[in-house]
């Protein structure tokens, strides 16, 4: 809407999306500590050849009555899960944007512009039948004292013995314990930004030497809010799942927000038109200080040259210093789970990644890792 020469602008915009992404069934590549001397689910014959293919579950294990037979031992199992049947992301994301402007023409070249704008991203990312490795390793080590009555060495949370070692071997109850019927995170991002800006050029009281032109101007004042609202599973904080996508998790039920204030100046000098060996040449100058809630205060700015030979030929040289203050999920989130396959991809010098082979010590302090935390939780 415009009068005379005053403008006033708005804009809404809303969008809605719903992908899901399946796989046909669970997996797992992994180390776990499983029961060994007189586990049910295994006959003499496989323990016996277990052994013989892997001396290690003998050098490593412990056989606590000396029966050559480990009463536990740690074991590397690859295995689908073809009993849970798929496993489903579902992600649910919605977008909405409100801007509001007043645009006051203060004479011919001269024009001051204030806004308002606020965005919000809803993002729902839910795991349907996911499975639980702390609950595998939990039904994975058995209390055999009793042959007749097998539990789980730790009763807790309704554990149950999981047969894991043939094909659609495990009981209804071994496959509800180990799965997640659903898990849902969400997280919801905002983002407020007020400005005002004066544009304009030097024309009718000082133009550039030889025709060049006048100088174009622009000042402004901003401020920035942004804020994260996360609700977390601590199933997926903890990547106790065997398959995670693309998330990055909060703490659970995380409220944090981070708020920037800033001023900013551009200034176009021309500085040659209409000459042999220049159609036309412009210096450009920009700086912005601004003040940040976590990263205190800081200055941006840059310097170009752009020079035309002719028309159609531009040649441009510019120096730039920026500085980007953390947004709030870098700064309040926890470690990202950003995995395609949950605790197949970690660092081979940590703890955990201990578990899933050795450790290259002199590799990992080549690679700058100090000696000491070399294998350490936290890494």
């Amino acid at each position: 809407w415009t009068k005379g020469p005053v403008t006033l602008f708005g804009r809404v915009h809303w969008s809605k999306s719903f992908v899901e992404q399946y796989l046909r069934s669970p997996w797992w590549n992994t180390n776990f500590e499983i029961t060994f001397d007189g586990n049910p689910f295994l006959s003499q014959n496989v323990v016996e050849q277990w052994m013989n293919l892997d001396p290690s579950i003998v050098q490593n294990g412990v056989d606590a009555n000396l029966n050559g037979i480990p009463d536990t031992a740690t074991v590397r199992i690859g295995r689908t899960y073809p009993e849970a049947g798929p496993t489903i992301w579902e992600y649910d994301n919605e977008f909405t944007q409100y801007r509001l402007g007043l645009s006051y023409e203060l004479s011919e070249n001269w024009m001051v512009e204030a806004g308002w704008s606020s965005s919000k991203i809803d993002k729902k990312t839910s795991l349907k039948n996911g499975l639980l490795i702390a609950n595998v390793r939990q039904a994975l080590l058995l209390d055999v004292s009793d042959p007749s009555d097998v539990k789980c060495s730790d009763s807790s949370n309704g554990c149950v013995p999981a047969n894991i070692y043939g094909a659609i071997q495990m009981s209804e109850a071994a496959q509800k314990f180990i799965t997640h019927d659903r898990t849902t995170a969400q997280q919801d991002l905002e983002m407020s930004v007020a400005s005002l800006l004066l544009t304009g050029n030097t024309s009718g009281f000082f133009e550039m030497p030889n025709d060049a032109g006048p100088i174009g101007v622009a000042f402004g004042i901003e401020y920035l809010r942004s804020e994260v609202l996360g609700q977390t599973p601590s199933e997926i904080e903890a990547r106790n799942y065997s398959v995670i996508r693309r998330y990055e998790g909060l703490e659970p039920d995380a409220d944090a927000a981070i708020s920037r204030k800033s001023v900013y100046t551009e200034i176009l000098v021309p500085l040659l038109q209409g000459v042999p060996w220049a159609s036309f040449m412009e210096l450009e100058l920009g700086g912005r200080y601004a003040e940040e809630d976590i990263a205190g205060s800081n200055v941006s700015s840059k310097a170009a040259v752009a020079w035309f030979p002719i028309d159609d030929l531009q040649i441009r040289a510019s120096v730039n210093r920026s500085v980007r203050a953390p947004a709030p999920l870098e700064i309040y989130g926890s470690r990202p789970s950003s995995f395609l396959f949950g605790r197949w991809m970690v660092d081979p010098c940590s703890a955990e990644g201990s578990l899933i082979t050795d450790i290259d010590v002199d590799r990992c302090v080549d690679n700058g890792v100090p000696e000491e935390m070399v294998g350490s939780p936290e890494i």
